[in-house]
């Protein structure tokens, strides 16, 4: 019985989420995870119109298409507290929590599994988790989205980990200068 939390910014993610999944199986905490608790900051939402032109991507395919024009969705994975890709079609303000309040709020003592794949936000989101990193048995994350401001290399993700205690895993993905990297936290 895995208690599954799911962190969602991005308000066209959201709406499709609360209309296609059932919500009883997670808990939707609609903010961005960051370094501080924040009311009010800029989320660049990002759209390529000319996406819709094409087919719809496969990742896609559980949404009905009319919804996925109509919210706009067809880059929203790109979206991120950071400037820097150059598909941002809106920006809107959206409130952030760091891990280590939340996890406080909801007395969260440990945490078996950290996913966490936010558009080079990922330093900021290691900096509001120092808490309960250390409660942490296995964290995966991407890098590599230096287009991004503030985005880490491989090398600046692997250092970052290492310095919370965490020890990368072996890596298959293969994908050299953007991927995702698998550490062990020092609870395994």
């Amino acid at each position: 019985n895995p208690k599954v939390y799911c962190f969602e910014p991005d308000p066209r993610n959201i709406k499709i989420i609360k209309k296609y999944l059932d919500t009883t199986k997670f808990v939707l905490i609609e903010k961005a995870v960051s370094n501080k608790n924040s009311k009010k900051v800029n989320f660049y939402m990002s759209y390529k119109e000319d996406f819709d032109k094409k087919a719809m991507l496969t990742k896609y395919k559980w949404i009905d298409k009319k919804d996925y024009l109509e919210e706009k969705i067809n880059r929203s994975g790109a979206s991120s507290l950071k400037q820097g890709l150059d598909t941002v079609g809106n920006i809107c303000s959206v409130e952030t929590v760091t891990l280590d309040s939340w996890s406080d709020e909801n007395n969260i003592k440990n945490i078996d599994f950290i996913w966490i794949d936010v558009q080079g936000a990922e330093k900021e989101v290691i900096e509001g988790a120092t808490k309960i990193l250390n409660s942490t048995k296995f964290c995966y994350m991407e890098y590599g989205e230096t287009f991004y401001d503030g985005g880490l290399t491989r090398a600046e993700t692997i250092v970052l980990m290492k310095k919370r205690g965490f020890v990368p895993m072996p890596d298959y993905s293969n994908h050299g200068n953007k991927g995702n990297l698998l550490f062990k936290g020092q609870q395994v």
